[in-house]
């Protein structure tokens, strides 16, 4: 690894942590540092490589979702680091979603002992297997990566957030379920599939950002005047928007939807599988979990 690692660099690596935090503002640039040293880490792990980049694409939502709430803070150069962040997700988006399709595959091929998801699942785990290689070869140890989360880091640190109010945030999240509604609506009006995708992506950002403000009000390493802040917030925010319990059961629902009709899609480009229109008629035809 040519890069050293986030959290070992005195010069670059963030000094903000949650003790240092006397206010909300401060909570949220440190949970947010927090997630860019868990995407450093996870990027350097080899034993579980998929996994770690499924939790990579993860912490880059959380980091964005938060992200958003704060941009009246400074927009120019939160733009620059939510673009290298994004980025970073961008870069593994293949890879990610190799890995999903694993996944979905195993998820819907239970109770249903057919060998053709046998062959489906030895052909994913093999397309995965490629992608990981190719992605490692042309950016060795993901060092170009994690000079951008580096970078992200140090620019983020720089930047003073006492200034965010609890009032500024809730409006960021009322605009955030607005946001979502408005998703909602077209979705449902033109049923698109880059429409549905953007109403879940919306749905999953609303709750990424409850779920953020939860684990700040809920920090005891944290003052208990900045945790008060952050439930007050929450409990605004909750009179106008959903709960994040509410989103997260309609994410992973639009989420599965997604994840079945991408998987059907990829196996009906291959005229190669020798299984793929059994594999076709079975991903059309429901049958009974375990």
């Amino acid at each position: 690894m040519t890069v050293p690692a986030l959290a070992t660099l005195p010069s670059s690596s963030p000094s903000v942590g949650r003790r240092d935090a006397a206010d909300l503002g401060t909570a949220i640039q440190a949970n947010m540092l927090a997630e860019l040293r868990t995407i450093d880490a996870e990027l350097r792990r080899r034993r579980h490589p998929h996994r770690a980049i499924h939790a990579v694409r993860r912490a880059v939502r959380r980091f964005r979702s938060m992200l958003a709430l704060c941009v009246g803070v400074a927009p120019e150069e939160f733009e620059a680091i939510d673009r290298r962040v994004r980025r970073v997700g961008k870069r593994l988006s293949a890879l990610r979603d190799a890995h999903v399709l694993v996944l979905t595959a195993s998820r819907l091929r239970r109770g249903d002992g057919r060998d053709i998801w046998r062959l489906l699942d030895r052909w994913l785990r093999r397309e995965r297997r490629r992608l990981l290689a190719q992605s490692l070869a042309d950016d060795p140890d993901f060092a170009a990566l994690l000079r951008r989360v580096h970078r992200a880091a140090r620019d983020l640190a720089k930047i003073d957030f006492e200034g965010l109010s609890g009032d500024a945030i809730v409006r960021a999240l009322r605009a955030s379920a607005a946001d979502m509604a408005s998703a909602e609506r077209k979705a449902n009006a033109h049923p698109r599939e880059a429409l549905r995708h953007r109403w879940r992506r919306r749905v999953r950002r609303l709750r990424l950002q409850l779920e953020g403000l939860a684990v700040v009000a809920d920090d005891r390493q944290l003052p208990a005047a900045v945790r008060v802040e952050a439930q007050w917030v929450l409990a605004e925010a909750l009179n106008a928007v959903p709960s994040a319990a509410a989103l997260a059961v309609l994410a992973d629902r639009l989420g599965d939807q997604q994840d079945e009709r991408h998987l059907a899609a990829t196996v009906r480009r291959q005229d190669a599988l020798p299984f793929r229109d059994e594999i076709l008629a079975a991903l059309t035809t429901p049958f009974a979990p375990n």
